[in-house]
């Protein structure tokens, strides 16, 4: 392996790690929004994907919430509450599990495109080239026009995907199969991407940004100032990842011994 193809390798082991931190925990809805906020605001605001993704990592945590609030509270016998409460619990993992999935591969591949040493090794997709053009942009200080702003947003869902294990779907089941079925579903629908730029795109983006930035169930660090508190996130993160990595080096050199 040449030094330059090493060097690219270790960007990228460096970035996957990166990546999964950030991504979080299954129950990490709020980091996911603060991540993904950052991709839209770092992009100019031309990232429209990454707003209305960041907006549903919190409509998904509230609605869930309120969910398991009417769980409890409407009384249908003990084994049919603990059945609800039980099924929510998975529906929430597995949810939780595909955002950080989504949210991941989304950082990953804007990341990669914004790095010179990086954007070769990506797959020539759709999505990958409207991302390099971003990023061009971006660097002469303008932000991508709508149109592209909208084919950014159909390129980064068709590439993503979604549910690709069916885990999200089985969860469903279960969840249907309760007394707060109907209530779920009904919380947790979402109109189609292309619906849902088409609304915002009349209303204005600032003003979704806005709704992000006031949200109360995140914290005050990022309502003050999102793009620092996002810093301060990832270099936290990471001296987590190295101070456990030293502990476990510790570990393994005491057990050698």
């Amino acid at each position: 392996m040449d030094i330059i193809a090493a060097h690219r390798d270790g960007l990228t082991q460096k970035l996957d790690l990166e990546c999964a931190d950030l991504a979080g925990r299954a129950r990490d809805f709020g980091q996911r929004a603060i991540v993904l906020h950052h991709l839209y605001d770092h992009s100019l605001g031309g990232h429209w994907w990454a707003l209305l993704e960041a907006v549903r990592q919190m409509e998904i945590d509230r609605a869930l919430q309120a969910l398991e609030g009417k769980a409890r509270a409407w009384w249908r016998g003990r084994k049919s509450q603990e059945t609800a409460l039980e099924a929510l619990a998975a529906l929430r993992t597995a949810l939780g599990d595909e955002q950080a999935r989504r949210t991941a591969i989304a950082y990953r591949t804007y990341r990669m495109a914004g790095t010179p040493a990086l954007a070769d090794a990506l797959c020539d997709g759709e999505h990958a080239r409207r991302l390099v053009d971003l990023h061009a942009r971006r660097r002469d200080g303008e932000a991508i026009d709508p149109a592209s702003a909208v084919s950014l947003v159909e390129a980064v869902e068709a590439d993503i995907g979604s549910d690709p294990d069916g885990a999200v779907a089985t969860a469903w089941a279960a969840v249907d199969a309760t007394f707060v079925g109907k209530a779920a579903r009904a919380a947790l629908q979402r109109p189609t991407p292309e619906q849902l730029v088409a609304r915002h795109a009349k209303k204005g983006w600032a003003k979704l940004e806005r709704t992000l930035r006031e949200d109360p169930f995140l914290p005050a660090a990022f309502r003050a100032n999102p793009a620092q508190h996002f810093y301060a996130l990832q270099h936290g993160l990471a001296d987590r990842r190295r101070k456990e990595w030293v502990e476990g080096v510790g570990k393994s050199e005491a057990l050698a011994a």
